[in-house]
This record gives structure tokens, C-alpha cells and sequence, in this order.
């Protein structure tokens, strides 16, 4: 399917992460992508937090949200 769709080189991870990084950078909640992604445990899309651009960036994972 990557080979014809021309992308040998990414992985269904890779698109995996792509989708949160853009639902973090789009002000979603950790609990919203938590629940997107089939994660039970919060912690799990914490390496996601370091692509919050915005003021309240600091507190997106203590609060749940922007």
C-alpha cells in the first residue's frame, strides 16, 4: 500500500504522530487525543507536549486544555 500510494518510506507510526502532533498544535485536549488514539493512560501522549506553540503551552498537560 506505501509503494503505491508513493511513501515507501512512512510508516503507519509515523502518520500515527503526525495526527496528534497536528490535533496538539490544533489546541485539542491531552484527553480528546488520548481518546483518538485508543490510549488508557494520559501519560502515553505526554511526548507530545513539547509541540504546544501557544501561551498557555506550559499548562496543557496539568490542565486538559487551552
Amino acid at each position: 500500500m506505501r509503494v503505491q500510494a508513493d511513501i515507501p518510506d512512512v510508516r503507519i507510526h509515523d502518520l500515527r504522530h503526525t495526527f496528534a502532533s497536528l490535533l496538539v498544535s490544533g489546541g485539542a485536549s491531552p484527553e480528546m487525543i488520548g481518546r483518538l488514539l485508543g490510549h488508557t493512560q494520559i501519560g502515553t501522549i505526554q511526548r507530545y507536549a513539547h509541540l504546544i506553540d501557544l501561551p498557555c503551552g506550559q499548562g496543557w498537560m496539568q490542565s486538559g486544555r487551552c
